[in-house]
């Protein structure tokens, strides 16, 4: 918040100006006032997640959660490259957090690995899409290996979620983009992405 109140208002990413994410640019320092407020929808299931956390590893990923969303916030009301490169960053610690907690319950050495794609990803900003997928398919395989004596129902919604919000993501980027609208599915992919990482968090407690 007081990166993007109180800092200084550097020029807009490229593809923010050309309609990146189709909200269109506005003044700052909310530049992108609907996909920017809806981020805080994340960042408050980090906060109850802290705040409701039974033990340490909970609260660092409930903490993760909430950076996430504080990133994405940044991201839309910034719309620089380095604030869009922050937000991308944030989801690859985020994945890497969850991985290292997962990894830890049968090869706590080999947890410390999942820190390598976020060093790559500030090393090379261009490797976000390949980090994401390889850390999205490690970290499925996990879930699946240690799902013995968790609740399938929780992680079956936050799929579910994720799912829905994919399809919110694809009609964004394209037939139901409207860059002036007062609604915007950038929006809507923020609330369900936090009732999927909500709902995701509540399994990965078992």
């Amino acid at each position: 918040m007081l990166w993007v109140f109180l800092g200084p208002a550097a020029e807009p990413a490229l593809c923010i100006a050309e309609g990146c994410d189709c909200e269109r640019i506005g003044a700052a320092p909310v530049r992108q006032p609907v996909a920017a407020w809806s981020a805080w929808a994340i960042a408050a299931i980090g906060w109850v997640a802290i705040a409701t956390a039974p033990t340490v590893g909970a609260g660092l990923l409930g903490l993760s959660v909430a950076a996430t969303g504080a990133a994405a916030f940044a991201a839309h009301a910034l719309a620089t490259p380095a604030a869009r490169r922050l937000d991308g960053l944030a989801i690859v610690v985020l994945l890497a957090a969850v991985i290292a907690g997962e990894a830890s319950r049968r090869w706590p050495r080999a947890a410390i690995l999942a820190a390598v794609p976020p060093i790559l990803v500030v090393m090379a900003g261009d490797l976000f899409g390949p980090a994401t997928a390889i850390l999205g398919a490690l970290l499925v395989a996990l879930l699946w290996r240690n799902r013995q004596g968790r609740d399938p129902g929780w992680v079956i919604a936050s799929f579910i979620s994720f799912g829905i919000g994919t399809v919110i993501w694809w009609i964004g980027g394209g037939p139901g983009c409207s860059p002036d609208a007062v609604f915007q599915w950038h929006g809507a992919w923020h609330v369900v992405a936090a009732a999927g990482l909500g709902t995701g968090l509540r399994y990965l407690r078992d």
